[in-house]
């Protein structure tokens, strides 16, 4: 069966049939993906906006094979799919992207719709791809270490040149503990920014696009995505990782969206709070967070504060406003980013 890929979109946008790409078309994946399965012969089908109800119907309906999505475009097909019940078995492979990754998103998401669901990362600035994270022969696979190496962004593509470094611009050690920044050098790379001349140069430099993504590098040359520099939460002194809390708070049973910032504390300068949406509208009891949080987090990183909504703001491909949840906590100035 030939590859059909579907692609929704917030205005104008393309599904395409036998490989659903749930993104929309100004987002680099968008117009990026179009070209490709074009070019291996696959078969587009053309929406308007993302419905996850629409786009499980058009799946079955076409026997789409691949999906490319973001986190909070799997997370709405999931919770559809397990009401509906449609027949998706035509799936192979799903792609997210577009943010971080859990293991916990990587496991359901296998479990409900079948298939392979990997990680990819990227930017505009890359056209788009630098990373996949598919798995090496030699690994181990069992469902743990599989799903925890599906979720990384991965290993750096074919042509592309990927480094994680220190402050002085050092590689960090290939250990998974040591937090640097992401710099890609490849072809795909783009000449700079248009009439831009200033931020080129901030954001290229010796020919390396500095990405502002921290990230570390484990043993097996797995890229791993731990937060944008401007979201890392600066406790006392020490780092705190936004998405590694929320990748423990996705694996509690009634967190179906969250987003993890920094509000202000006299003591500390500023500590993590979980904004969450829960799949039964209910409140989670604070101790109750904490109590469960404690089971994966040393206590620095526990979320010292939650607050609960009936959604989280999103931009027009889907991602989490992060910034518009922190003006809630940071209203008269402007919070210290380091």
């Amino acid at each position: 069966m030939p590859t059909r890929l579907a692609l929704s979109a917030e205005t104008s946008a393309s599904l395409t049939a036998n490989s659903p790409n749930a993104v929309t078309v100004f987002h680099v994946n968008g117009w990026g993906v179009p070209h490709t399965v074009t070019a291996v012969g696959g078969v587009h089908i053309m929406v308007r906006r993302f419905d996850p109800v629409g786009v499980l119907q058009l799946v079955e309906q076409e026997r789409a094979t691949h999906f490319n999505l973001v986190p909070t475009m799997a997370i709405a097909l999931m919770e559809a799919q397990q009401q509906l019940k449609r027949d998706v078995n035509s799936i192979e492979q799903i792609l997210i992207g577009g943010s971080a990754v859990n293991p916990t998103l990587i496991e359901n998401m296998e479990k409900v719709f079948g298939g392979t669901v990997f990680t990819g990362y990227g930017l505009t600035e890359t056209c788009p791809c630098v990373t996949i994270s598919y798995l090496k022969d030699t690994l181990p696979r069992s469902d743990q270490e599989r799903f925890h190496r599906l979720a990384m962004a991965g290993l750096e593509v074919v042509g592309t040149e990927v480094r994680v470094v220190n402050k002085v611009g050092q590689d960090v050690k290939p250990d998974g503990r040591e937090i640097g920044e992401v710099i890609v050098r490849s072809d795909n790379v783009m000449e700079g920014y248009w009439n831009q001349p200033k931020a080129t140069g901030e954001t290229i430099q010796d020919g390396w696009l500095h990405t502002g993504d921290m990230a570390v590098l484990d043993a097996e040359n797995y890229l791993q995505i731990v937060d944008r520099k401007k979201d890392i939460i600066i406790s006392g002194g020490e780092n705190i990782p936004s998405l590694e809390i929320e990748s423990v708070l996705y694996r509690h049973p009634d967190v179906l969206e969250c987003a993890v910032i920094p509000i202000p504390d006299e003591k500390w300068g500023e500590v993590p709070c979980a904004v969450i949406v829960t799949r039964s509208g209910n409140l989670i009891d604070q101790r109750e967070l904490e109590n469960f949080c404690r089971g994966y987090l040393a206590s620095y990183k526990i979320p010292k504060a939650s607050h609960f909504r009936a959604s989280l703001p999103k931009g027009g491909t889907e991602k989490i406003l992060k910034r518009e949840l922190r003006e809630v906590f940071w209203p008269r100035q402007p919070r210290r980013v380091h």
